[in-house]
Formats: C-alpha cells, sequence, structure tokens
C-alpha cells in the first residue's frame, strides 16, 4: 500500500499506474502513465518500443518526438478512424506488452477519495458513454465522489462511422448534444453538473482536450483542488498530461492534485489499424509531454 497526502486529503489503496499527483507528491510507483522518467529520459518500454519496431528514432526523447512527428503521426485533417493500416500491425502481439506497461491499454481504477472537481471528456459517443458507466460504477459504490461535475466537449457534428451504434447517434446533431443528455442520463442526481462546450474552429478542425480543458478554466474560474480525469483508453495518458499541463499554467503549484482513470480499450481492439492509432497516440503524447516540460518551442 503507498499513501500519500494533498491538502488534508489521503488517497490510498493505490494501483499503479492509477494516478499521477501535481503540486505535492509524485511517488516513482505511479508515474506509469508518462512516457518519460522524472529525469526526462526516455522510459524503458518506450525504446523497448523502437527495437521492437526496428525504428531508427535513437535513443532520447528529442530523437524519439522529431522521428514519431514525422513518422507516426496522423496528418491533422485525418481523423483517427481513417487513418491507413500501419506497416506494423502485424506486430500487435509482442507490441501489447508494452503498451499496456505504459498504460495505454488497461483500464484504470480511480484512486479512492473524494474530489473538488469530476472531469469527463468529448470523445465518439459511444466512448462518452463508456466513460460515464465507468465511472458511475465507483460513485454508486462509495469508493468516489465529487464536488462539481463538467463534461468538456466540442462541437463536432456526429459521424455515424465512429460515433455509431448508438441510440443517440441518430437524434443528436453534434458531440455536445449527446454529452448533454449523457449527463441527464447517468448523472441527474448530480446537482452540480455542468457542460462546457466548445465550438468548432473556423478552418473546420474539431476541439481538442487542449481548447476543452482552457475553456472550462476560462469559462468557470474554478478554484484549485482535487481533480479526477475520466477518459478511455489509449487516450488516458495523452488526456492527463494536456490536462495536468494546463493546470500548471492556471493554478499555483502546491494547490492542486489531478488523477486520471477510465476503460480499457475494448472497441479498438478489433480494429484493423490499431497500432497506426496506438502509435498516433504515443506521438501525440510525447509531444504533449516535451511542451509542457517546455522543452519544445
Amino acid at each position: 500500500m503507498c499513501t500519500a497526502i494533498c491538502r488534508g486529503m489521503a488517497w490510498r489503496s493505490l494501483s499503479a499506474p492509477a494516478i499521477l499527483l501535481l503540486g505535492c507528491c509524485v511517488p516513482s510507483m505511479l508515474a506509469g502513465l508518462s512516457l518519460l522518467n522524472s529525469d526526462g529520459q526516455p522510459r524503458d518500454e518506450l525504446l523497448a518500443v523502437g527495437r521492437l519496431l526496428g525504428l531508427e528514432w535513437g535513443t532520447t526523447a528529442s530523437s524519439i518526438n522529431a522521428h514519431a512527428q514525422r513518422h507516426l503521426l496522423r496528418p491533422a485533417s485525418l481523423e483517427r478512424h481513417r487513418m491507413a493500416d500501419s506497416p506494423y500491425e502485424g506486430l500487435w502481439d509482442d507490441l501489447q506488452p508494452l503498451l499496456a506497461k505504459l498504460g495505454m491499454l488497461q483500464p484504470v481504477d480511480p484512486p479512492p477519495g473524494h474530489y473538488d472537481y469530476l472531469i469527463l471528456l468529448g470523445q465518439s459517443i459511444p466512448m462518452m458513454r463508456s466513460q460515464a458507466e465507468f465511472i458511475r460504477r465507483y460513485l454508486d459504490s462509495g469508493v468516489v465522489s465529487h464536488g462539481q461535475l463538467a463534461f468538456l466537449c466540442g462541437r463536432r457534428p456526429i459521424d455515424p462511422t465512429i460515433d455509431g451504434p448508438d441510440p443517440l447517434t441518430a437524434i443528436v446533431a453534434d458531440e455536445a448534444a449527446a454529452a448533454q443528455l449523457l449527463l441527464a442520463k447517468y448523472f441527474s442526481q448530480n446537482g452540480q453538473a455542468m457542460l462546457v462546450a466548445v465550438p468548432m474552429h473556423p478552418n473546420g478542425s474539431r476541439p481538442n482536450t487542449r481548447d476543452t480543458v482552457r475553456a472550462w478554466l476560462a469559462q468557470q474560474r474554478p478554484r484549485p483542488g482535487s481533480v479526477l480525469l475520466v477518459s478511455t483508453n489509449p487516450f488516458i495518458p495523452y488526456q492527463l498530461e494536456t490536462v495536468r499541463g494546463e493546470l500548471a499554467m492556471a493554478w499555483p503549484a502546491g494547490t492542486y492534485a489531478v488523477a486520471a482513470c477510465g476503460d480499457g480499450v475494448h472497441r479498438l481492439a478489433n480494429r484493423s489499424n490499431r497500432v497506426a492509432i496506438l502509435l498516433d497516440c504515443l506521438a501525440r503524447q510525447l509531444y504533449t509531454e516535451l511542451t509542457y516540460r517546455g522543452e519544445l518551442e
């Protein structure tokens, strides 16, 4: 058992890599959602991914990031479900253990306790429903409680290719409308539940995680406190890095804590382009980690 105390709150019965605490302490056993060690060097599992795939990306975080941005990242205009199969799809069985150690595949349980803020994030409708059903189990059992609940999403038009099959696909126009109905269905008893919906960008691109977190901070002006982020894998590590980076710029160090949880890659596991999607996520996460560390322009 590992116990960490932040702002008078005990975090106990922790299951690594379920939590990453900021502004107070980062127990080494709980840093399993990061691609980098505490000294900013690539984790052994990340280096092993490169060796398995035969990638000539070097051994430093900057060299790996440069290679990943050129070769693994999907174009900005291309959605994940439309990515071509990766040339490495045949290595899925060997790649799984490494990606699991990096926290990208399995469900991540929430550390028990009370949180000032419970944050859900916009995704496809089935994944947003998965978020709601996942955290609802912990709320109903009393493992987790919270103050304010916020669903941060965008006004991305519904696409049956990624939003189906789901009962809401045929009756809502965009992601935000679906999130509002999911709030009503799963969190009607939570009086402080709110929706933060970010419009599409003028160029037609959808809002990303950073956009929605910044909108929440700007619109609601939440005071520093404890935050539990709910997502679904393989996006939990990337979105945790994004949220913690934005909070670090908005709130004073030592005044807050953030943890992440969510369901595993059930829908992704059967896709023919699953490796392409996971490597894209890995590339985005590394770029995000280096950006918030101040190591990229």
